[in-house]
Formats: structure tokens, C-alpha cells, sequence
């Protein structure tokens, strides 16, 4: 349950729509944002990079790119 001070539920709720760009031949090239356009880009690059990468938000994948497709 978010909390009730509106300053802090506007933080709750940004915390709460964090994107991950998750590549999973390499762990360590991943990264968080709070900008889904970033994610998307990002998720692009890395797949042109390492042949796959996702997007995930709160651990659901939303979709992947696999080598820039």
C-alpha cells in the first residue's frame, strides 16, 4: 500500500515503474532506468551487441530485441 504523504507517494509510484535491459550472455551489461524509451534503445543496442537482450519492469519481460530485430 503506497504511503500518504503525496511527496512520498510520487516517489513510490517512480520506484515503482523502473525498466531493467537485461542480457543474459552477459549480466553485467544490463541497466535500469526510469525512461521506457531509454530501455527500448538501449534493449536495441545491446541486442545488436550481444545477439539478445529484454525488457523487464518489476521482473515481467515486456518484449525483447534478438541481433537488432
Amino acid at each position: 500500500m503506497p504511503p500518504a504523504d503525496p511527496l512520498q507517494y510520487s516517489q513510490f509510484k517512480r520506484h515503482d515503474m523502473r525498466y531493467e535491459v537485461h542480457v543474459p550472455s552477459a549480466p553485467y551489461e544490463g541497466e535500469s532506468t526510469h525512461d521506457e524509451g531509454r530501455a527500448w534503445d538501449l534493449c536495441l543496442d545491446l541486442s545488436e551487441e550481444f545477439g539478445y537482450a529484454e525488457v523487464r519492469r518489476n521482473g515481467v519481460i515486456l518484449g525483447s530485441y534478438s541481433n537488432g530485430r
